[in-house]
């Protein structure tokens, strides 16, 4: 369900990503990527739930670059889509600068 005056913003319930239990996450955030990572660990100490997760457990959660994903992300299209696949699979593009 949307937020209440805001129908572009919904928050994604804990129970459907358990449901779906996901073999590998991305998140987009805003702000210091430190920060995040810091609540992020923090969260997933605290919530049984995300410790059952797939990609919690196989250490496949991956924060994604606020550049490439939330500022006008149609003009880094080809960068985003290139990140994401070098972040799930570094032996392809090994040799790739």
């Amino acid at each position: 369900t949307p937020i209440k005056g805001k129908p572009e913003k919904t928050p994604y319930s804990m129970e459907a990503l358990v449901e779906k239990n996901p073999e590998i996450i991305f998140i987009t955030f805003m702000g210091d990527s430190e920060e995040i990572e810091n609540r992020l660990r923090a969260d997933v100490k605290s919530n049984p739930a995300w410790a059952s997760l797939e990609a919690v457990r196989n250490n496949k959660v991956y924060l994604l670059p606020e550049r490439l994903f939330l500022l006008n992300p149609g003009l880094h299209y080809p960068d985003a889509v290139k990140y994401m696949a070098k972040t799930v699979y570094p032996e392809v593009f090994r040799d790739d600068k």
